[in-house]
Parts: C-alpha cells; sequence; structure tokens
C-alpha cells in the first residue's frame, strides 16, 4: 500500500462499493497497458491480481490499493489525472511507480493492506471507538510499515526498470503532489511524514543505482558468453537483492559454461537457456577434451547451477524460468526423467500464467529429456508443439533427433546472410574512440564492482564513467600484463539517436537485418529477444547487441569491442 486512508471497518463489500471505468477507457487502457507491462518483467506464474481504474474518487481509499480478498489492484481516476498534470512526460513513470509498488507488496507477501488501512483511518474513528495501539507498539509498527514500504520501492523500482520504466526518478516529485492534493494532515499520528516517504524513496533509488548498471553488465557478459565472470556478478547481486532472478541468471551462466567442458558425444539439441545455437553438447567442442578433469568441471559448475536455481524457485516457487533451466541442468547432469517431469510440471499450470515463450520453452526441454531416456516419438512430438509456437530453435532440435544413434553430434544451421561489422555507436559515441586510459583516469569514474582474485579465479574490476550522452563500462578481467578490457556503450533509448548504418529506436527485425544481416545469436526473453552481431575489426572482436521488443521492435542496443 503506497498511501491508503480506509474506512476503519473494511468490509467485502465495500470493497466493490466505488464505479470503475471501463477496460476500454483511455484512461484504464493506459494504466492497464503499464501494469501488464510489470507483470510481464515480473516473471511470476502465480495468478496476477485484478486491475481496475476506480472512476473520479474512491470513497473508501486514496490513490491506490490492493485488496488480498479479492486478489484486486485499484487505483483512482483522480490520480491517473493528477499524474498527467505533472510537467513533461512523467506520468507513466508516475503510475509505473504506484503500480510497481502494489504489486511488489503482493510479490514480495506484505501483510499490509487491512492493518495498514486501519493505522491511516485513525482520524475516521469515532471518540466511542477502540483507542490505538500503546505507544511502544506504535512505534514498532511505524518501523514495520516504513521498512516494508521501502522494500515495495525498491523490488518495485527494480521491476519497473525491466519494464522500461524509470519512476524512481520522479519519487520526490510525484509524492509532493500527492500530499498537496490530497492535503494529507501531518499531525495525525498515524500518518507518514512527507520527508520519511521521500527518503524511503530516495534511499531505494541510491540502491537501484548501484545495482542496476551491475545487473546491467551481467546482462550484457552474458550475451558475450563470458558465462563466468556474468555468474559472479549475478551472485554479488544476489547477495543483497533477494529475488530470484539473480540466482536464475547466474544459473544459466554456470550452465552456459558448463558446455566449454562437455565430453559427451551424440545427438547436439538446442537447450532453451542457451545464448549461442552454436554452442552445443558435442563432443571435442569444449575446453577440457575428453579429460577426467573436464568431466569434473563440468560436473561442479552444474551442481552450483542446480543450487542457484533451487535458491530460486524456494524464493519464488512459481518462477517458471528457474523451474525450467532446472529442468535443463538436470538433463544435462543425466536425470532426464526428472527433467521430464519438471517441463510437466510448467505446462501443467494454469493457462493463465504460461505464455507462449513459457510453453515453447518448455516443449524444448521436455523433448530433448524425452530423446534421452530414448521416446523418440514423445520427443518429436514435443519439438512439433514448440515449432508451432515460434519456437527459434525447434527445427534444429527435430534436425538433431533425426541423426542416428552413434551418428554424427554436428547439426548444420541454415545457411545465413551475414555482413561484416564495424566498430558502431551509442548517443554518437563510437566505442573505437573510447580509450581504456582515459576512462580509468576520468575523475568521475566510478568503481561499480571488484573481485579479487583467488586460486581459481583471476581478479575482476567494473569501473562506469560517462562520455558524453552514453555510459561507457569498463570490464578488466585478470592482471597486466595478461589483462584483457570489455568496453561496452550503452544510454537510455531517447539518447541513443542511430548507429552508424541508421539503426534507430522503434525499428522492426527486417530492419534490424537489412543493416546488419542475420544475427550470429539469439537469445530469447520473456519480453522479447537479445540479437547479437560480433566481427572482427583489426583483429580486436567488435559487437553489437540489439534488444527487440515484444512488439519485434528495437527497443535499444549496446556497443562494445574486446581488448586481448
Amino acid at each position: 500500500m503506497l498511501l491508503v486512508h480506509l474506512v476503519w471497518l473494511f468490509t467485502p463489500c465495500q470493497a466493490l462499493a466505488d464505479n470503475f471505468l471501463p477496460r476500454t477507457n483511455a484512461k484504464a487502457k493506459e494504466a492497464g497497458q503499464i501494469f501488464r507491462a510489470l507483470l510481464l518483467a515480473i516473471g511470476d506464474n502465480r495468478t496476477p491480481p485484478d486491475f481496475r481504474v476506480v472512476r473520479g474518487k474512491s470513497s473508501l481509499f486514496d490513490i491506490a490499493l490492493y485488496v488480498p480478498k479479492h486478489h484486486r489492484v485499484m487505483i483512482e481516476e483522480e490520480f491517473y489525472d493528477l499524474a498527467h498534470s505533472l510537467p513533461g512526460s512523467a506520468a507513466p513513470q508516475a503510475l509505473a511507480l504506484i503500480l510497481g509498488h502494489e504489486l511488489a507488496h503482493f510479490y514480495r507477501n506484505h501483510p499490509w493492506a487491512i492493518e495498514f488501512g486501519k493505522a491511516f483511518a485513525e482520524r475516521q474513528r469515532e471518540p466511542t471507538e477502540p483507542p490505538g495501539p500503546v505507544a511502544g507498539q506504535a512505534s514498532a509498527d511505524v518501523a514495520e510499515r516504513r521498512r516494508i514500504e521501502a522494500d515495495a520501492d525498491y523490488f518495485g523500482g527494480f521491476y519497473s526498470f525491466l519494464a522500461g520504466y524509470q519512476p524512481l526518478s520522479v519519487a520526490g516529485e510525484v509524492f509532493d503532489a500527492i500530499y498537496r492534493h490530497y492535503n494529507f494532515d501531518k499531525t495525525l499520528p498515524a500518518y507518514e511524514h512527507l520527508q520519511y516517504r521521500k527518503a524511503a524513496a530516495q534511499e531505494a533509488g541510491l540502491r537501484l543505482q548501484r545495482l542496476l548498471p551491475l545487473f546491467e553488465v551481467g546482462v550484457h557478459l552474458t550475451l558475450v558468453r563470458d558465462y563466468h565472470n556474468a555468474a559472479r556478478v549475478f551472485e554479488r547481486i544476489g547477495a543483497d537483492f533477494p529475488g530470484p532472478e539473480m540466482w536464475n541468471n547466474a544459473a544459466v551462466a554456470l550452465s552456459n559454461e558448463s558446455f566449454q567442458w562437455a565430453t559427451e558425444s551424440g545427438p547436439a539439441f538446442v537447450y532453451p537457456l542457451e545464448l549461442d545455437p552454436d554452442t552445443r553438447l558435442a563432443a571435442g567442442g569444449g575446453r577440457g577434451g575428453a579429460t577426467a578433469a573436464a568431466g569434473e568441471r563440468r560436473e561442479e559448475l552444474l551442481l552450483q547451477a542446480k543450487g542457484h536455481l533451487e535458491q530460486a524457485i524456494r524464493i519464488s516457487p512459481s518462477y517458471t524460468t528457474a523451474i525450467l533451466n532446472l529442468a535443463c541442468v538436470l538433463d544435462l547432469s543425466g536425470d532426464p526423467q526428472l527433467a521430464l517431469e519438471k517441463s510437466r510440471e510448467v505446462l501443467a499450470m494454469p493457462s493463465h500464467g504460461g505464455s507462449d515463450h513459457v510453453r515453447r520453452q518448455a516443449h524444448l526441454i521436455a523433448g530433448i529429456a524425452a530423446a534421452h531416456l530414448g521416446n523418440r516419438e514423445e520427443a518429436r512430438q514435443a519439438f512439433l508443439a514448440a515449432r508451432a509456437l515460434g519456437s527459434l530453435h525447434a527445427e534444429e532440435n527435430l534436425a538433431a533427433l533425426s541423426i542416428p544413434e552413434g551418428g554424427s553430434a554436428h547439426v548444420s544451421p541454415p545457411e545465413k546472410v551475414r555482413k561484416r561489422l564495424q566498430p558502431e555507436m551509442v548517443g554518437g559515441v563510437n566505442v573505437a574512440d573510447v580509450r581504456l586510459a582515459d576512462l580509468l583516469a576520468d575523475s568521475s569514474s566510478k568503481v561499480l564492482g571488484r573481485w579479487e582474485a583467488d586460486d581459481e579465479q583471476p581478479e575482476l574490476r567494473i569501473v562506469a564513467a560517462m562520455k558524453g550522452p552514453a555510459q561507457a563500462t569498463l570490464v578488466l578481467r585478470g592482471q597486466a600484463p595478461k589483462r584483457s578490457a570489455l568496453i561496452f556503450l550503452t544510454a537510455p533509448p531517447d539518447a541513443l539517436g542511430r548507429t552508424g548504418r541508421g539503426l534507430m529506436v522503434g525499428q522492426s527485425v527486417q530492419q534490424v537485418e537489412e543493416h546488419y544481416g542475420s544475427p550470429v545469436a539469439v537469445m530469447p526473453t520473456q519480453r522479447g529477444t537479445f540479437q547479437v552481431y560480433e566481427d572482427r575489426y583489426r583483429e580486436m572482436p567488435v559487437g553489437l547487441l540489439v534488444r527487440i521488443d515484444g512488439k519485434q521492435a528495437v527497443r535499444d542496443w549496446v556497443v562494445y569491442r574486446i581488448e586481448e
């Protein structure tokens, strides 16, 4: 609950007393679109709350409310109008702030609505009604409420960021407008003072400012196949931000790293967790060859991945992404029967939680597990189901399935048209022009994270600095003279400008491929895909990571170069 005033005796019938705007109303449609984007970013398979906009001013609450009894999130039309009265383009951010906050309460299992409603309703009591809590208890309640509100700001802000919003950037402005418009009485004993509410949001914002750039680096390291260091980054974040995504992402990185140590031969199936379609379970393709040490290293990586995924599922038992990735890890670890059971578990979940993306991923791993159990017809049907849902890898897995037992493990992918890639631009800054020494000497640069070397892992340092409208993030791996460096350039969508070949935000996938040809790799996600382009320029790897949204349009891009 963000700022809720309920009547003293809150009953189920009262929750339905207000009139709602029709779902076809323009205001309800805009707010609903933001609400659905947040749900997609959260990616939890639990039944999401219903969402409605109350017509005008609610008679029961101010601003927004989640009602557990009716499993519904509501906001007032009056607040919607207030958000749209804010200057600039703050309205979507303000709506995401409130809705992300309410959803965080639900997904974080906060015990808030009625209890806090009573606390906020002190002003509505008659003198004959029971007195409030004693002073010590009231103080404890206020402290707990502040903790929960800050927690909701933090998690709501993170998921809003994943959905493409920056709500905490306008939190102070929104709270000022709310407290002024609703004329909240600062003398109320149960009232949360404006300065405390703004301070909590500011603290959440500062924490996210430290976390989000590191999270993005972890994603980018995964995309450029530096799986080992990607896992280190996500494990570090997971220690501070106890969300299932971090443990899931660390596990995916470790699982991909395990392919480097593969010693098996057989049909080269493409697992749903893979980034690079050319990274397959095939003989002789990894670092370790057929040595016992390679097998032990792979087993160790998969065991770590399994532990991380189990942690993610403990945090969010219906987190389908982690369940399916666990199925992949179980199959890779030699337990296809349990992998098949996990994939069937996801397919049996209620249809409201299973998007096409989830179902096609579940069919893919079900098919792989069935093939490893010797059930080739069941595997074929699973791959056909994945193909019907638009899977990028179903065709390759069908081809792998057709290989006779003991046959070649390699399946040649279809011939693709690729174009040579040169260093590219973000915000008018070319990644080839960013000098390593300048970044390290920049007085405004800040260290996002540092990992000391140990017996098994090299030193890792991540530094960020602004280069005009772009942020340059430097990933230093190891120590001189064997140190390698990876430089990423990023920017908000409205500051990206265009690439050297004319790529812009909003262009279609077809336009991307007209500019750059077929990508060298594609990574599907619940919210779209990443297309990876990489080439060598003057003996230096350079690349372009294009993020495609659910409408098959360019959301943003990242450029990079690697100094080896």
